[in-house]
């Protein structure tokens, strides 16, 4: 949320049928047009822009190769 609020990212919706007070002004999915949809976890990785494409995709490998560890997909 500090980088919504900075202007460096925008929300579109949160994936939770109801507002949440961390981003109150942010709509719901279903307020958006998906009816149907409710997600309470979610994971994700960024990185800024500009990073090089080489980097990028490293990071995508080595993301993908960790969830694929039976032991983080049990915690996860």
């Amino acid at each position: 949320m500090p980088r919504v609020r900075d202007g460096k990212l925008r929300a579109l919706a949160v994936m939770t049928t109801k507002h949440t007070p961390l981003a109150p002004n942010v709509p719901t999915m279903q307020e958006s047009g998906v009816q149907d949809y409710e997600i309470t976890v979610w994971y994700g990785i960024t990185a800024p822009r500009g990073t090089p494409s080489a980097v990028v995709a490293r990071l995508e490998r080595e993301f993908n190769a960790v969830m694929r560890l039976s032991d983080v997909r049990e915690r996860v």
